[in-house]
């Protein structure tokens, strides 16, 4: 039988058991923090607050917004990954007077999209292209690159940016 990296030959992973974050735990880390301050970088947001359970909430024009941001090393999105992180959010602000926003490193696309829409629809969702987008007319590509191998052909600006998702999300009551 092939061992596997980084587990040992009883089935456990060193890096869990002794409490030491894997690579992929520290990236996903990261991409929160970066994805945190793009967010008050772009918004113009001084106050940005980590809460659990979410990775951070603020308001923006009198409106509250619960943030969880998760980061898959895969480009397209897995469908279920995405629907349990979402279900997961809407539960948490159920009670409470947030505004969920789901921001992913994958692309989602139309129909994924439109699907998540109709089983969530207070939620917003950020995807890929959406930060691609927003970052490209704000200059920060550079910050999100690292997370998501961007190049100049990933940039579509006919996609939806930050700013027009919030907008719609506040028109549509």
């Amino acid at each position: 039988m092939p061992k596997t990296q980084g587990i040992s030959p009883d089935g456990i992973n060193p890096s869990i058991a002794f409490g030491v974050p894997s690579i992929e735990t520290h990236l996903a880390k990261q991409f929160e923090l970066q994805v945190e301050n793009f967010f008050a970088q772009v918004l113009h947001i001084d106050t940005i607050s980590p809460a659990e359970p979410f990775d951070f909430l603020f308001t923006y024009q009198e409106k509250k917004y619960a943030v969880e941001v998760k980061y898959y090393r895969t480009k397209l999105a897995q469908m279920h990954l995405i629907m349990r992180a979402a279900e997961m959010l809407q539960e948490r602000v159920h009670d409470l007077n947030y505004q969920p926003i789901l921001v992913v490193a994958s692309l989602i696309h139309q129909q994924q999209r439109d699907f998540i829409k109709e089983k969530f629809p207070t939620l917003i969702l950020i995807d890929r292209e959406n930060l691609l987008n927003t970052a490209y007319h704000h200059h920060l590509v550079d910050n999100l690159t690292p997370f998501l191998g961007v190049t100049e052909w990933d940039i579509h600006v006919n996609t939806k940016d930050l700013l027009t998702l919030l907008r719609e999300a506040n028109d549509v009551k």
